[in-house]
Formats: C-alpha cells, sequence, structure tokens
C-alpha cells in the first residue's frame, strides 16, 4: 500500500491527514501490519472494488465506509448531438461569486460535508481550495450560460495529448430543478473535444445518485470503482 501525508489537507480540515492506497499486491496481512503504523488524525483509504475483501481488515480497526467513488469515461465523439451550454473563462468577479455560492452551502453529499467529525463551513472551504490548486495546475473555470443567464460552472484540465478530466460541475441553486444537468455535462464533453482530447473522465461519488444518473444517462461508462474508508483517531 502507499501512504500519503496530505498536507495540504490541513489548511482544509485543521487536523493531520494521511490517505492509503491500496495496491494490488496487498494482502490481509500486510494490510493488517502497515495499518498499525499509521497515527494521523483523520485516515482514509481507498480500496479498488476488486480487492473489497479486504474490507474485513479495515472494519476490524474501527474503518467505516465513507462513500464510493466511480471514475467515468466518455468519448469525445460519442455523439455529435450534444447541445451545450454557452460557456467562457470565468472572471474574476465571477470566481468572487462563485466562492460566495459554494459557502453558501452549494455541496452537501461529499464525505466531509456528511462527517460529524466536521462542519459544512469545512467542506465548502475545501471546495474552494480545490478549485484554486486545480486551476494553479492549468485547469479552467468555466461559466456556463442558458438563455442568457449563468446557470452553472465547471472545472477541467486536460490531462493528456488525447484526454481531459471534469474536475467539479454545478448548478447555482436558483436554476436547481430545471433539468439542466444534461447542458452542464455537455457542456465538458464539447469542451474536451475543443480541445482535441478523445476522452473525457470525471469522478462522481455515489453519495450523489442524481450525479450518478445524470452523467449515465450522457453515455458516460465506469472504468474503476474505489470503496473510500475513513477512521478517526481516538474515535
Amino acid at each position: 500500500m502507499r501512504v500519503i501525508d496530505a498536507v495540504w489537507e490541513y489548511e482544509n480540515l485543521g487536523c493531520k491527514v494521511q490517505e492509503i492506497i491500496i495496491e494490488a499486491s496487498d494482502t490481509a496481512g500486510s494490510l493488517a501490519e502497515n495499518l498499525s503504523t499509521i497515527d494521523a488524525d483523520y485516515q482514509v483509504v481507498k480500496l479498488p472494488a476488486e480487492q473489497v475483501e479486504l474490507s474485513e481488515v479495515l472494519h476490524k480497526r474501527g474503518f467505516y465506509l465513507s462513500e464510493a467513488l466511480m471514475t467515468l469515461e466518455i468519448a469525445t465523439d460519442e455523439s455529435e448531438n450534444f447541445r451545450s451550454a454557452e460557456y467562457h473563462i470565468m472572471t474574476e468577479e465571477e470566481e468572487d461569486n462563485l466562492d460566495k455560492v459554494i459557502k453558501a452551502g452549494l455541496f452537501g453529499t461529499d464525505r466531509i460535508s456528511r462527517d460529524p467529525h466536521f462542519s459544512k463551513g469545512q467542506s465548502a472551504q475545501r471546495y474552494v481550495n480545490w478549485i484554486d490548486d486545480e486551476k494553479n495546475r492549468g485547469g479552467e473555470l468555466l461559466a456556463l450560460e442558458s438563455d442568457g443567464e449563468t446557470v452553472g460552472f465547471a472545472l477541467l484540465r486536460q490531462t493528456g495529448k488525447d484526454s481531459c478530466h471534469s474536475y467539479l460541475v454545478g448548478i447555482y441553486p436558483e436554476f436547481a430543478g430545471k433539468r439542466l444537468s444534461y447542458l452542464i455535462i455537455s457542456s465538458g464533453i464539447l469542451y474536451a473535444r475543443g480541445k482535441g482530447c478523445q476522452t473525457l473522465t470525471t469522478s462522481v461519488s455515489t453519495n450523489n445518485p442524481g450525479s450518478v444518473r445524470a452523467h449515465l444517462k450522457m453515455g458516460y461508462l465506469p472504468i474503476k470503482i474505489e470503496y473510500v474508508f475513513v477512521k478517526h483517531l481516538g474515535s
């Protein structure tokens, strides 16, 4: 297994965080032995679905299932009939407004937001910091428009010559329930196509079944599933 000191999370959560990545060579014995050396306040284990039998080791050591992450992929030429929202790179003023919307509670299905050990405010700040980090890595933050109104946003980054990843999309609260998911997701696909990318990937939490359903309906297919287990030291 690989252990990553998630030092960036200290700013978000105010505690020491370690991420444990289970690898194909891990066994129940080796996992149990290595977990005994982990001392972070908040421990996050990512377990591939193919090794679900190792979840027994995690349960015995106080870890509990927080979510499953599905990595989805679509070919950008999957359809020539996508109707997209208009989009443009966000201005600084639009980014400031997005920060306010996020801090007001735009997202509520992530594992941090649903964890009683953390606050809604910490979850929101984590999204704001995540967006800044991805922009620093070359990601582009798009404002999405429909009928002349800004209805949502998308954060995407080209990850290879022929590939792009959609990190985060969202519909502003006043436009929720107006069947705009199709437009929002289509925009990302057409953005990637415009960059010359053949594939677009994204990660979706099973804590948000609406997002899972919308992406699958658009033609995305799952290529990887990870179970995310967490543990709070001393709890």
